[in-house]
C-alpha cells in the first residue's frame, strides 16, 4: 500500500509497474524513471514531484487522489490525463512541463488551482502544451502564473471565476479573443502581458484592474469597456501600455457619460459618434503588421477600421473640421476650427504637451515638436453650439 520517497527514483529501464491499488506513493518515489503509464483505482495520495521527469504517456485516476506539488511536472510524453469526479484539487506546479498535454478529461470537477499548475517551474521553464480549458462552476480563482507561458492555450471557458492572478495567462500567444464572464471582479498585474489578445470584453462587475494587466498585447485592437466611466478613468495608465493597436469601446447607451472621455489605462477612447477625421498620407505609406508605420506620413489618426493608402487631402473639404500633425516640419495644422481651444497630451503619460491653444483662423499653423509617440489631440468650441473633438495620431 506504499511506496516510499525516492523508491525507484532514476530507474530508466522500468516501463511498466502495476501500482494501481497503491494508497500513498512517496517524495520522488518514480522521478527520472522510465515508467510510461499510472493507474490509480484507489484512493492515493501522490508526493511531491513523484513522477517528475518520467517518461510517462497516460495518467489515469479511477476514484480519490491529493496530489502534491509539481507530482507530474516536467513529464515531456505526457498527452492523456483522466480524472474523476472526485478529484478537486490540481496543486503548485502539478502539470508544468507537459507540453505533449493539450488537455484534460476531468477539469470541469477541479475546484482549486495551485500556483504556475501549467506554467514553468521557473520563468525560463517550459510551459504545459494545453490548447483548451473548460472550467466547472466550482472554479473561482485562477492563481499566480496558472498559464504562463501556455503558448497553444487557443481557447479556455471560465464560466464562474471571480478572480485572475498576477500573470496568470502571460505570454499566451494562441489566445486571441476573450469575453471574461460577469463572475469576474478582479484582474491582477500582468494577468494578460503579452497575450495574442485581439479583442477582449471586460464586464461591468469588474471592480479591479492592476496596472499592466494588458501590458504588450500587440495585436489587441479591440478593447469593449462594460465599468463605469469613473472606474475606467481611475485605471492605472500602464494597464495598456505597450498595446498600440488598442482602442477602448463603450456601450451605446453610456455614450453621454463617456463623451468627454480621451483615453483610459493609457489606450485611446473610440467615439463613433464624432465627426469623420481627415488625414493625409502619402501614396508609399504602409502600415506593416505590428502596426508600425513606415514610408512618409503627414498626419495618422488611429481611428478603428481600415486604413485608406491614399485619400482626400485636408484643404478639399472646406465644411468639415480637420487636423493634422506634419512630422517633416514639426506643425501642427488646422482647417475649420475657428475658435476652438485645443489640447495636446501623450496617451502614454496622460501628460498636457505644452499650454492650450487658441485656434483664431480657419486655416492655421502652429510649430510644435513632440518625441515619438502617441498622442490625443482634444478641441473645444468656445460655446456649447458644438460637441468638444479628438484624435489620436502618431508621431515617428
Amino acid at each position: 500500500n506504499n511506496i516510499e520517497a525516492k523508491a525507484f527514483k532514476g530507474t530508466k529501464g522500468l516501463k511498466y509497474f502495476d501500482i494501481s491499488r497503491v494508497n500513498n506513493i512517496g517524495k520522488s518515489a518514480f522521478e527520472g524513471s522510465g515508467l510510461e503509464s499510472y493507474t490509480a483505482n484507489v484512493n492515493v495520495t501522490i508526493g511531491e514531484d513523484a513522477f517528475k521527469g518520467s517518461k510517462l504517456k497516460s495518467v489515469t485516476i479511477n476514484n480519490d487522489a491529493t496530489f502534491r506539488e509539481g507530482c507530474f511536472a516536467d513529464c515531456e510524453n505526457l498527452n492523456s490525463v483522466f480524472l474523476s469526479d472526485k478529484v478537486h484539487t490540481l496543486p503548485a506546479n502539478c502539470f508544468s512541463g507537459s507540453k505533449a498535454l493539450d488537455s484534460i478529461i476531468g477539469i470541469e470537477y477541479i475546484s482549486s488551482l495551485g500556483e504556475s499548475v501549467f506554467g514553468p517551474i521557473a520563468d525560463k521553464g517550459v510551459s504545459s502544451g494545453i490548447k483548451t480549458i473548460r472550467f466547472g462552476s466550482d472554479l473561482h480563482t485562477i492563481p499566480t502564473k496558472a498559464f504562463y507561458g501556455c503558448a497553444s492555450l487557443a481557447s479556455i471557458d471560465l464560466n464562474q471565476v471571480t478572480g485572475i492572478g498576477m500573470y496568470a495567462f502571460k505570454n499566451n500567444i494562441s489566445l486571441k479573443t476573450l469575453t471574461l464572464p460577469a463572475s469576474v471582479t478582479e484582474i491582477l498585474q500582468g494577468a494578460f502581458e503579452g497575450c495574442g489578445l485581439t479583442e477582449i470584453t471586460i464586464p461591468g462587475t469588474v471592480k479591479t484592474i492592476a496596472g499592466e494587466a494588458f501590458q504588450n498585447c500587440r495585436s489587441l485592437t479591440k478593447v469593449i469597456m462594460k465599468i463605469s466611466v469613473d472606474q475606467a478613468i481611475s485605471l492605472p495608465i500602464t494597464v495598456f501600455s505597450g498595446c498600440n493597436k488598442a482602442m477602448v469601446y463603450y456601450p451605446e447607451k453610456d455614450k453621454d457619460a463617456w463623451k468627454d472621455v480621451m483615453f483610459v489605462g493609457g489606450a485611446p477612447v473610440y467615439h463613433p459618434t464624432e465627426s469623420e477625421w481627415m488625414t493625409e498620407i502619402e501614396d508609399e505609406t504602409e502600415i506593416d503588421e505590428t502596426g508600425e508605420v513606415l514610408g512618409n506620413i503627414k498626419g495618422i489618426p488611429l481611428t478603428p477600421g481600415t486604413i485608406m493608402p491614399s485619400i482626400p487631402s485636408i484643404p478639399s473639404i472646406p465644411s468639415i473640421p480637420s487636423f493634422l500633425y506634419e512630422n517633416s516640419t514639426g506643425e501642427l495644422y488646422f482647417k475649420n476650427m475657428k475658435d476652438y481651444s485645443v489640447t495636446i497630451s501623450s496617451v502614454n503619460t496622460g501628460r498636457l504637451q505644452g499650454s492650450t491653444m487658441n485656434i483664431t483662423e480657419s486655416t492655421q499653423r502652429i510649430s510644435a515638436s513632440y518625441a515619438p509617440g502617441i498622442y490625443v489631440m482634444r478641441a473645444k468650441y468656445k460655446t456649447l453650439e458644438k460637441a468638444p473633438l479628438a484624435i489620436t495620431f502618431r508621431v515617428q
